[in-house]
């Protein structure tokens, strides 16, 4: 029996990669699943169809059961090596709310998505007692209500202060693009990497 390697997207984001003899039938159960109370991928799917997104599944590659063997768990390393920020269970807590392919909506920052993140222990590069989660790309790390801190690509790491609602909506602006605060965060930024240099 053939076997597929599956992806779901939205637009060029996948958030999603599984392993299924068939796809019509899959396909309707993850989109049946859309809750915005459930799992992570539930949610995001819930979210995706809120917001108006196109989702689609994309075969990544078909074969027998043992051509498949071990696939499915390379696919799901090598597309969040790729930056995408996948649901599965294996592939962590990646939060949905990465996407924004371009010319639809985006989700914006919200004080919500950090109260409701999936905040989690043991991930390699929290430190001690901290509890990390990934929001919108940015991956935060708080240790009980008292500091909170990011690490992101663009702005590497960096120390956000006491955790309260306004703390994250101080946050909220600062990533969001074209806000005065944002602007202020990237000269900020680029101060500290002058002097780094």
């Amino acid at each position: 029996m053939i076997e597929h390697i599956y992806a779901l997207h939205a637009g060029d984001v996948i958030f999603y990669t599984g392993r299924s003899n068939d796809l019509k039938r899959r396909y309707g159960e993850h989109i049946r699943s859309a809750d915005p109370e459930g799992t992570l991928k539930e949610r995001v799917i819930h979210q995706l169809l809120q917001d108006g997104h196109k989702i689609e599944l994309r075969i990544l590659e078909s074969g027998t059961a043992e051509q498949l063997q071990g696939k499915e768990d390379e696919y799901i390393i090598n597309l969040r090596a790729e930056g995408h920020p996948l649901t599965n269970d294996r592939a962590g807590d990646s939060p949905l709310l990465i996407f924004e392919p371009s010319g639809e909506p985006v989700i914006p920052w919200s004080v919500e998505l950090f109260e409701n993140a999936d905040w989690k222990k043991d991930d390699p590069k929290a430190k001690s007692g901290e509890w990390c989660a990934w929001i919108k790309g940015v991956q935060f790390f708080r240790v009980g209500k008292s500091k909170l801190r990011m690490w992101h690509p663009e702005f590497g790491e960096w120390q956000l202060g006491r955790i309260n609602s306004d703390a994250y909506a101080n946050t909220c602006a600062k990533l969001t693009p074209g806000t005065e605060q944002n602007k202020k965060f990237l000269e900020q930024v680029a101060q500290v990497r002058r002097h780094r240099g």
